[in-house]
């Protein structure tokens, strides 16, 4: 245990001191070479025609083609094999879409989860590290923060609480996707929740 103090009434209080939960873990591998990053950098995009509240940036999706489908292939096998050696989770297929979004100065993404109605795994890729701030933070008990590299892929279950912290200089870019399971009836009926969080472009 840990004494902290209450601000509200001046007095220490008992606390659970908190530990990482190894049950619930963070996966790195380097997945694409700087090269490919630059390329996946330049390839077609089309605008997502809306954000999710917290988030100060839109996304756009990597147009599938026959130019880029390498990308989707290589990120489809990869969180596959995760999910299989790691996680384990069941009747489960990667989105359609890939994003790409960018983080401006001053945008970040508050503390959050992901859909879970249907996302099992969430993934991002590093595509460069030229800028300022922009930390992926994660919380599984204790909190993580990832190691900041080009190409590598952070796999990690959906339903952890993450933020990405403000950008100070430059501009954060990375892939976004996620493993996708069969629906769950509760939260289904949470849908009418989930719409009025969207911000539309």
């Amino acid at each position: 245990e840990t004494c902290t103090f209450n601000i509200f009434t001046r007095t220490k209080i008992r606390a659970l001191k908190l530990n990482s939960n190894n049950l619930y873990k963070v996966i790195q591998r380097k997945l694409f070479s700087e090269d490919e990053c630059k390329k996946i950098l330049n390839s077609e995009i089309t605008p997502a025609p809306f954000k999710t509240k917290g988030h100060d940036s839109f996304v756009d999706f990597i147009v599938p083609n026959e130019d880029n489908k390498w990308i989707r292939d290589r990120i489809e096998k990869e969180i596959l094999d995760v999910n299989k050696r790691f996680f384990k989770f069941k009747d489960v297929i990667l989105r359609d879409r890939v994003g790409l979004r960018t983080y401006e100065v001053s945008h970040k993404y508050d503390w959050h989860t992901d859909n879970l109605m249907y996302q099992r795994l969430t993934m991002t890729v590093q595509l460069n590290t030229d800028y300022e701030g922009g930390e992926l933070y994660l919380f599984n008990g204790d909190f993580i923060k990832p190691k900041k590299q080009i190409g590598v892929i952070t796999i990690f279950p959906s339903y952890l609480f993450h933020a990405s912290m403000e950008v100070t200089k430059g501009k954060k870019q990375i892939l976004i996707t996620h493993l996708k399971g069969p629906g769950v009836e509760w939260y289904e009926n949470e849908r009418a929740t989930l719409n009025k969080m969207r911000v539309n472009r």
